[in-house]
């Protein structure tokens, strides 16, 4: 199949990638690649990274414009794609239109890219973000090129996959490989109670002073590739050292602001907040990656006696939380910004229910028997006790009964049984223990069988 592949580049898994190319299961047409392994200057067929777009060989052909449908519908989606964009710090003082300019090129080198190639698949190792990746996405469904996801999930040496986000959380699968799974036996850490082991979170590193001084050098040193010149660094480095100090300053005092505590007796719905920006909002939140928007259309189908506790996340920083953030939230009736002081797991079992766009503690609300109500494309939304926001939706559909065993009985058939064990990203083979080869011969061994079929 001719093959555009997403990801999967680094050193413990481009094997796999690399293999199906030479049994003939692809012909990889583009590897879309990150910065260390255009750096590593390892040869992989079709490697490009999105920043070196510019000095791909297809720019001397002719290229064809976008055709005016497809245009129009990538148009609809300008503002989930600067979202994505403006996080980079060579498009963040950028002015609209000009990143607008850079859209546009991005989806004119990814449309003739998939049209000159005759491309039929793309694999994705990740739910699609970044401005290019979800561009790509959207521009292989309007082609009716077929797209595999492969994401990470709350299993941390496991992961999923899908053929569209929107099957995200439901998975409609069409076909049976062979997937080596491990069956999850101790369930009791993940139902009857709403405190987890976190398996996403490493173990203790320790301080590295090397590494960390390795890691301002490669800095320094990539500053050619997101400045035009020593000119362009300088200015945008004046721009950002008084805008940043500015949202800093503007964060630090709202974030003073969260210090309300549990009011006794008090009926509420409790709303922790993403860290953003983040793919669990900018992609999989859809137009809910405006977290507030979420807020106000809750506060629409709750009794106005009824609260909304809101949480900030733990790790958030001044991006995406300026001063208009505040003054929209807080102009919300009756919410309440509660300490950081305060338990997550006090407040999923004092609240009517908890509300969330994709986040963890949706999961860990309903596995311990806490209605949930989701905006975004939950990994868990297929569990009994999760209700999917629409506009016709109201407190009776949220609040209605369910048993934990049933959610326990739906985890095992509707989502544990798609588990492929294995590891495909980096940041969770850091820390994993794994064995390589065999983490390979499972990733290859379920590609092979899916992509043959």
């Amino acid at each position: 199949m001719k093959s555009v592949i997403v990801g999967l580049d680094y050193p413990f898994i481009r094997n796999v990638i690399i293999s199906l190319e030479q049994n003939g299961i692809i012909e990889i047409s583009k590897w879309f690649v990150s910065e260390e392994t255009i750096k590593e200057k390892v040869k992989l067929n079709g490697a490009v990274n999105w920043r070196e777009f510019d000095k791909d060989p297809i720019w001397q052909t002719k290229l064809e414009s976008i055709p005016d449908d497809l245009y129009d519908n990538l148009k609809k989606n300008n503002a989930s794609y600067l979202d994505h964009l403006v996080r980079e710090s060579y498009y963040e003082f950028r002015t609209v239109p000009e990143n607008l300019g850079v859209i546009n090129i991005f989806a004119k080198y990814l449309y003739n890219i998939l049209v000159q190639e005759s491309v039929e698949i793309i694999v994705f190792s990740d739910a699609p973000h970044g401005a290019y990746a979800t561009i790509l996405y959207d521009i292989a469904k309007f082609l009716n090129i077929k797209t595999l996801i492969l994401f990470p999930c709350y299993m941390r040496d496991k992961f999923l996959y899908c053929w569209d986000l929107n099957d995200i959380g439901l998975y409609k699968q069409n076909i049976h490989v062979d997937k080596n799974i491990i069956e999850i036996n101790d369930h009791n850490k993940l139902f009857n109670s709403y405190q987890k082991d976190v398996f996403w979170a490493p173990e203790d590193r320790k301080f590295d002073i090397k590494a960390i001084i390795n890691t301002k050098i490669e800095l320094m040193n990539s500053w050619k590739e997101k400045y035009d010149d020593i000119q362009d660094y300088i200015y945008r480095h004046i721009i950002k050292i008084f805008s940043r100090a500015s949202k800093k300053h503007v964060f630090e005092i709202n974030r003073k602001r969260f210090n309300e505590n549990i009011i006794e007796g008090e009926k509420f719905v409790y709303f922790p907040l993403h860290l953003q920006p983040e793919m669990t909002t900018a992609t999989l939140g859809g137009i809910y990656n405006d977290q507030i928007l979420a807020i106000e259309r809750l506060r629409r189908i709750i009794p106005n006696d009824w609260a909304i506790y809101i949480k900030e996340n733990p790790l958030q920083t001044y991006a995406w939380r300026d001063k208009y953030f505040y003054q929209r939230m807080t102009s919300i009736p009756n919410i309440r910004l509660i300490s950081s002081e305060i338990n997550t797991y006090d407040l999923i079992d004092k609240c009517k229910f908890v509300a969330t766009i994709t986040g963890t503690a949706g999961f860990e609300a309903v596995s311990g028997g806490k209605p949930v109500l989701v905006f975004g494309l939950a990994w868990y939304r297929c569990l009994p006790g999760v209700s999917i926001y629409n506009d016709k939706i109201g407190l009776k559909d949220i609040l209605k009964p369910f048993k934990v065993e049933d959610v326990k009985d739906s985890f095992k058939t509707r989502i544990e049984e798609n588990f492929v064990n294995a590891v495909i990203a980096k940041e969770v083979f850091e820390y994993a223990n794994i064995d390589i080869l065999d983490n390979q011969k499972t990733v290859y061994k379920f590609l092979e069988c899916l992509l043959s079929n």
